[in-house]
């Protein structure tokens, strides 16, 4: 015959306990059943406590932080990072964050006030979103910026390297931030070669082209 764990009212507290060990059979005992109700809420009222104080270091950082702070924490969520890494960049941020202005207190006391309303709408219009999703020519139809593009590539006429460009400004720049926005404008328009040069022009038409 075939041994049986013992039911929650055969154990003891321990883990395992004396009679299952007895027994000869694995323990079940669980301790977040109704005989342990409390250890169980101690331990729901535990993770919302510590997800509550991420919420309020994430908007603290993202209120106080300098601009380079706050994009190191986006970049690091954007990115496939875990999510305990996450976590641990949001911490060390605020952490690092000494300028505090006073007049702009950040409290999250009334949170639980919030009507669920709240949160119903912007689940709601984040599945509108999510199937209404702009496609890719969309994306890449306007071109935000005045780019003067004269002179500075013969693979396309000024028309399109600026439209390219532009895109580039839009999309990719606010991730990478691997140059000067203003300066690679001044640039192109005034035709110094400080911080724009044709290789580089020719370089961020190849990779927008590549994906439009």
């Amino acid at each position: 015959m075939t041994s049986q764990p013992l039911t929650t009212e055969q154990c003891s507290t321990e883990s395992p306990c004396k009679a299952c060990v007895r027994a000869s059979t694995d323990c079940v005992y669980d301790e977040s059943s109704d005989r342990r109700r409390k250890v169980a809420e101690k331990r729901t009222a535990d993770r919302l406590l510590h997800t509550r104080e991420l919420l309020g270091n994430l908007l603290e950082t993202l209120r106080y932080g300098h601009p380079d702070q706050v994009d190191h924490v986006l970049r690091v969520v954007r990115f496939d990072t875990s999510l305990k890494d996450i976590v641990n960049t949001i911490l060390q941020t605020r952490q690092d964050i000494a300028d505090v202005d006073p007049s702009r207190p950040l409290s999250l006391e009334g949170l639980d006030d919030l009507s669920p309303n709240i949160f119903n709408a912007s689940s709601s219009s984040r599945n509108g979103l999510y199937q209404r999703a702009l496609s890719l020519q969309e994306l890449c139809c306007d071109s935000p910026f005045q780019v003067h593009s004269r002179g500075w590539t013969t693979v396309a006429d000024e028309e399109v390297t600026a439209h390219l460009v532009s895109i580039f400004l839009t999309w990719y720049l606010p991730f990478m931030h691997i140059l000067q926005e203003d300066a690679l404008l001044h640039d192109m328009s005034s035709g110094e070669q400080n911080f724009c040069s044709p290789i580089l022009v020719n370089a961020i038409c190849a990779l927008v082209s590549s994906v439009c």
